[in-house]
Order: C-alpha cells, then sequence, then structure tokens
C-alpha cells in the first residue's frame, strides 16, 4: 500500500466546492472526496502552522511537548523524531520523500524523521530568479495578481516534482510514502492567470464573520484585527477582492493536486 499525504495551508473547510457553501470550483478535490471517506468534523489540535504540522508529524498533540507557537516566531519547544511514524515507515521497507517547506523543526531536516528524499521550495525560487527577475508583487498582505505564468507558478512546480517522485518511487517496486506540504492558500493570496480573475468580487457573498463588532466575544479577537491592520477595512472595498483571489489560489491549487491525483 502507498501512501500518499498533501497538506494544504489555510484551506477553509467551507471553501472546497463539494461542501456546497461557497461560490468555489474544486474539481478535483472534488472528485477526490466523491471516492473518498470525508470528515465533517475534524478539527486541528492547534490552529497555527508548525504546531498543526507538528501533530500531523507525531500524532501528539502539541500541548504534550510545549509547542505552542511556530519556533521561527518564539522559541518554543518542537517535536522529536523518534516520535514520528514516517522512521517506522522507512524501517519497514517503505521508500519516504517530503515535499515542500519542512515547517516542523528548526534545526533538523526531513531526513532525521524518516525521509530518505527532500524537494524543497529551493529549486523554485532559483527558477524564478533566473526565468522573471524582475517579477513585482503589489498589494501587501491583501494580495494581488501574480505576474508568475501558472505552469511555473509554485503549485505547480512542486506538483510536478510530486509527479517525478511518484513515478520514481513506482519504477523501485517498493512501497512508497510521500508527503506534499503546501503554502497555498496562504496570505497573501497571488493566484497566477487565468485564476486571478475566475472569481468576480462583486458576486461573492459577504463572509458571515465580516463586520462583527464582536459583542461578548474575548478581547483578543478584536486586538487581531488591529494586530493586523485589518479594523478600518470593509468589504465592499477591501475584503471581497481578497477573497476573490483567496478562491482563485484555492482553484489553481486544486487544478495542481489533480495533476498529482492522476
Amino acid at each position: 500500500m502507498n501512501f500518499l499525504l498533501i497538506n494544504a495551508d489555510q484551506l477553509r473547510h467551507d471553501c472546497v466546492g463539494y461542501r456546497g457553501l461557497r461560490p468555489i470550483k474544486t474539481p478535483a478535490l472534488d472528485r477526490l472526496a466523491a471516492e473518498s471517506v470525508v470528515y465533517s468534523r475534524a478539527f486541528t489540535p492547534l490552529p497555527v502552522c508548525a504546531p498543526a504540522r507538528q501533530a500531523i508529524l507525531c500524532g501528539r498533540h502539541p500541548d504534550s511537548f510545549g509547542a505552542q507557537w511556530n519556533y521561527d516566531f518564539m522559541p518554543t519547544p518542537t517535536v522529536q523524531p523518534e516520535w514520528c511514524w514516517p522512521r517506522q515507515l522507512k524501517e519497514k521497507g517503505y521508500s519516504t520523500a517530503y515535499l515542500g517547506r519542512f515547517h516542523a523543526s528548526a534545526t533538523l531536516h526531513p531526513d532525521a524523521f524518516g525521509y530518505d528524499e527532500w524537494v524543497s521550495w529551493a529549486g523554485h525560487k532559483q527558477l524564478l530568479k533566473e526565468k522573471y527577475p524582475d517579477a513585482a508583487y503589489t498589494g501587501g498582505w491583501m494580495g494581488c495578481e501574480s505576474p508568475i505564468p501558472v505552469e511555473d507558478s509554485g503549485t505547480h512546480w512542486m506538483a510536478a516534482r510530486a509527479c517525478e517522485m511518484i513515478e520514481k518511487f513506482a519504477a523501485a517496486g517498493k512501497p512508497w510514502h510521500i508527503w506534499v506540504d503546501y503554502e497555498e492558500p496562504h496570505l497573501p493570496c497571488r493566484p497566477s492567470a487565468p485564476f486571478s480573475t475566475m472569481y468576480d468580487p462583486d458576486s461573492i457573498p459577504m463572509w458571515e464573520g465580516c463586520g462583527d463588532p464582536f459583542n461578548n466575544k474575548p478581547y483578543c479577537h478584536k486586538q487581531q484585527t488591529l494586530s493586523w491592520d485589518t479594523d478600518a477595512l470593509t468589504w465592499e472595498h477591501d475584503f471581497k477582492y481578497m477573497v476573490a483571489r483567496y478562491y482563485g489560489v484555492v482553484s489553481q491549487l486544486d487544478q495542481a493536486i489533480g495533476r498529482i491525483l492522476d
């Protein structure tokens, strides 16, 4: 049995087409869901990048080893290799590979956790440096259209690397495990054409939480809008455009994942 794990970052449960909750198109994920078990009440143990990934890697709650925040944001304990299931797969004869940003340890790389091969984002960064040295991004955290053609985008570049790894492992004849870790969708959202114009901001219904006055809620909710400098932003002038780009990035990622699944 082969084991492919695809992880997306800030992908909302209601922002996949098969859920029927938002006007978003994700045909590849819809197809996968149709032939899969889908968990409708799955929760992250801690909604922060590194601790969430560390929990997946070892099967322990981040509280159990003190991972309360991203270790590269402030010093915090991290997962230990001897706890992690990829090492057990490797010991059982699996070929193993990790593709993407390894946001689980400040000092150790995927090989310490049981992965024979690691494809980081360095190759994609080099590609952009060579082919698009003058590419510029605007919009700050609110995002913008990416100047990079979709075939050279991070989503599709990494999908191509995943396909190559699957073919390589399949040819070896051993069972394999591949973890593909995407940073998308993540602010700032920068979809490439045609996904950058796939969704009309004016046709997107306003999200329920927009404009929440936070009555009877912990003050930290309001503080987040101040910390991220979004307290003065509105749906009509700001958020609907960002959501349209977010939808675009999700659909772009879906196309890339479809190539891996194929």
